[in-house]
């Protein structure tokens, strides 16, 4: 059965308002990436379609319909999540055909839908009904990392939980069972997706950005660039370097004025680059860029 750590404010707050039959029929569970809001989700997901629930009202764990759900089985919960970069309104009409019927186990339906800012306006229209007059026992669970581009008339319609970063002791704990050691957790804002997704590049990072001299920061930063050898790397290098490069400017309030620019500059640069490999599919033509700007600084 899934679990998460941290969150534990908005966890009891969920299933209070569960017990007491006071839950929203549309839940918008928003926080930054890699904080966990999936594992919330999946959670809050068993402990209303479980048969046989523990006091406090968390899925036991152990029940035909907890049993179901770890099999990804069960027939009262659905999943909507975009294809390809939108959430279309066919996946819409599929699930929707389900709602007029009563669940196929216990007394409740959940729909878990991924990256809810993804809505195609038709499907979000489409659904706007049933989140408003949504069917007994009906619930839909709307996640994002971007609360901003859910779409008003969903936003409007579902009570909104915000999940906070994680903390540094519960970023560990979970990086540490997944065999990763981080000597910087700092750098991660309390993100346990993007830690493992820069897990590799880590250990380049703290020294280079403590280079005193812009040429050497410089030199340095194409030398380890030129060693990478796919657009992945490189993506994941920069937000990596941009990621300390905006910790140390920020827990560095004494810096000189000279050496703040420098660093301002060269995040400035990467963001640039950046945004080009968005367009470009040889990441490594963009060094030479770099390189010239700085030279000419």
């Amino acid at each position: 059965m899934p679990y998460f750590l941290g969150h534990q404010a908005t966890w009891q707050q969920l299933l209070s308002l569960y017990q007491k039959d006071h839950l929203p029929h549309g839940l918008l569970i928003t926080g930054p990436q890699g904080v966990g809001k999936s594992l919330v989700g999946l959670c809050l997901a068993y402990a209303l379609l479980c048969q046989k629930p523990q006091k406090n009202g968390e899925a036991c764990g152990t029940c035909g319909s907890c049993q179901l759900m770890e099999k990804e089985e069960h027939p009262d919960f659905y999943r909507l999540a975009p294809e390809g970069t939108l959430i279309k309104i066919d996946a819409v009409r599929e699930i929707q055909k389900n709602l007029n019927f009563s669940p196929n186990m216990g007394k409740n339906r959940v729909i878990l839908i991924q990256e809810s800012e993804s809505f195609h306006r038709s499907a979000a229209n489409a659904l706007l009904k049933n989140l408003e007059e949504a069917p007994q026992n009906t619930y839909f669970i709307l996640l994002s990392s971007a609360a901003g581009r859910v779409l008003p008339t969903l936003r409007s319609r579902c009570h909104h939980f915000r999940l906070g970063p994680l903390s540094e002791e519960n970023l560990k704990e979970i990086l540490s069972k997944q065999g990763f050691q981080s000597k910087n957790l700092a750098f991660y804002q309390g993100s346990a997706s993007l830690a493992l997704k820069l897990k590799e590049v880590e250990d380049q990072i703290p020294d280079l950005i403590h280079l005193q001299n812009k040429q050497q920061l410089l030199s340095e930063t194409v030398h380890l660039l030129k060693n990478l050898n796919s657009r992945e790397e490189v993506k994941n290098f920069l937000l990596a370097l941009l990621l300390s490069l905006h910790h140390r400017l920020t827990q560095n309030l004494n810096l000189e004025v000279e050496e703040r620019f420098s660093l301002l500059s060269f995040a400035q640069r990467i963001l640039e680059i950046k945004d080009s490999l968005r367009l470009n599919t040889n990441a490594k033509i963009q060094i030479t860029p770099l390189m010239m700007h700085f030279e000419d600084q």
